[in-house]
Parts: C-alpha cells; sequence; structure tokens
C-alpha cells in the first residue's frame, strides 16, 4: 500500500489524475497502479489456497495437495475468464511442483542421488515440450488456450530443473543473502526507477542503454534498501506489533 503510494505521487506528478486512471484502467493487469503487483496477490491468493485445503485435510497431505491443485486450477481459470493477463497464472503450476517436490522429498532425493541426469534431463524434456507446443501453436492453430497451457508446462518444468541444480550446487554469499532480504522491495520499486530514467515528460531520458540498464539496478537497489529499512522495519513490524499486543 505504501509502494502504491509513491507510484501514485509519481504518476500524479507526471500527468495528473488521468494518467493515474490510465493506468488503472487496464483489466489486464488487475486494475492496479503497480503493474507488476500482480504477483503480490497471486502468491497471497496461493497460500490462502494452501491454508484452507491442507486445514481441512484433517492431517492426510495428499488429500490436501489435491485440494490445492484444484483451488490453483479453479484460480487459473477464474483469472482467464475475468480478463487477466496470462502472467497472472503462467507460473501456478509452479506452486504445485513446489508442494508435490516437498512432500515426495525423500523419493526424490534417492533419485537424483542415482541418476540424477536423467532426473534433469526429464524437466528439459518438459520444458522443450512446453516450448515446443507454443511455437508451434504460434505458427498452426494460433490457439490462446493452448499457448497459455504451454506456458504451464515450461514454467512448471524450469521450476524442477531450478530444485535439480540446487540440489547439486548451494551458492552461498553476503551479496545474495543482501539481495535476498530485499528482493520484495526490489520487486516493487524497479517498475518506478526505470520509468523515472525515462521519462521525457519529467525531462529525465537515459538514452545508453548500458548506463540505463546499470542504473536501474544500482537506484533500484539503494532505493529498496531504504524502503525496507524505514518501512518495512519500523513501519510495518511496529504496526504488527500493535496489532499483536492489542490482541492480546
Amino acid at each position: 500500500m505504501i509502494a502504491t503510494l509513491i507510484y501514485a505521487l509519481y504518476w500524479l506528478a507526471e500527468g495528473g489524475i488521468d494518467r493515474i486512471t490510465q493506468i488503472c484502467n487496464k483489466p489486464q493487469n488487475g486494475f492496479l497502479l503497480i503493474t507488476n503487483s500482480w504477483f503480490v496477490i497471486a502468491i497471497a491468493v496461493f497460500y490462502l489456497i494452501f491454508y484452507f485445503s491442507f486445514n481441512w485435510c484433517k492431517g492426510n497431505y495428499h488429500w490436501g495437495i489435491r485440494r490445492t491443485i484444484i483451488g490453483v486450477c479453479l484460480y487459473i481459470v477464474f483469472a482467464y475468464l475475468i480478463g487477466l493477463g496470462g502472467w497472472w497464472f503462467y507460473s501456478s503450476f509452479a506452486f504445485i511442483v513446489g508442494m508435490i517436490w516437498k512432500e515426495n522429498e525423500t523419493k526424490i532425493n534417492q533419485i537424483i542421488k542415482k541418476h540424477y541426469l536423467m532426473f534433469v534431463s526429464g524437466w528439459v524434456c518438459v520444458l522443450c515440450l512446453g516450448q515446443l507446443i507454443r511455437m508451434l501453436n504460434s505458427k498452426t492453430i494460433h490457439s490462446i488456450i493452448l499457448y497459455d497451457i504451454a506456458f504451464l508446462i515450461a514454467s512448471a518444468a524450469f521450476v524442477g530443473i531450478v530444485f535439480s541444480f540446487f540440489k547439486k550446487i548451494t551458492i552461498k554469499s553476503k551479496l545474495w543473502n543482501f539481495l535476498g532480504s530485499i528482493s520484495f522491495e526490489v520487486y516493487l520499486l524497479h517498475e518506478l526507477v526505470y520509468n523515472v530514467l525515462r521519462n521525457e515528460t519529467l525531462g529525465i531520458y537515459i538514452n545508453y542503454d548500458f548506463l540505463y540498464v546499470a542504473l536501474v539496478i544500482i537506484i533500484t537497489v539503494c532505493f529498496a534498501y531504504i524502503f525496507n529499512i524505514i518501512v518495512t522495519k519500523r513501519i510495518v513490524k511496529h504496526v504488527l506489533m500493535s496489532n499483536r499486543n492489542s490482541s492480546i
């Protein structure tokens, strides 16, 4: 909400209320002012589905997984019917892969230990299958539904490849830990930074692509760190602690 307020002030300075209305009046973006904040809403929906599915499964995790799969599929259908952009659900099956992987982690670890290359090759084949369906569909059938299904398959396979990769290789560094601690803020704020740095209305426009990308990364990280310190670690935690104390 605080990030949305910052965006609102920026768009207001650039083009007034009309500019804000223009950005929000897009069904495919979910009528959001931060156009890439769809992920925040989508992951919240997934966790609600996850919570209710497992809260009612009475300890039977297989039931919980099945109900979550049904819930995620219903979310995909709902998003499709109300006209949200495909990016709202392209990675939905990745959530399911994560659950199934965790539930069967012991068995999967045994397979990876014995047949690592075959296991990874299987995921790569699934990824290629999704991409192949997408390419063939673009040249022949031109079906939006088939195109979306191909992306769902490919995104799930990509997650499987990444999981498999990190079973063999562990990356530890202070840089990754630092970026991980502000990743949510980076996600929320990077759209604002790359708009500001190429905004002719405000008299700012960086022509050189390399300099533009470098400044977007540097300024976004700095802005995200400041946001994390001031908002996430102080304001948000203060509000959460106040609510917790009042409930006690």
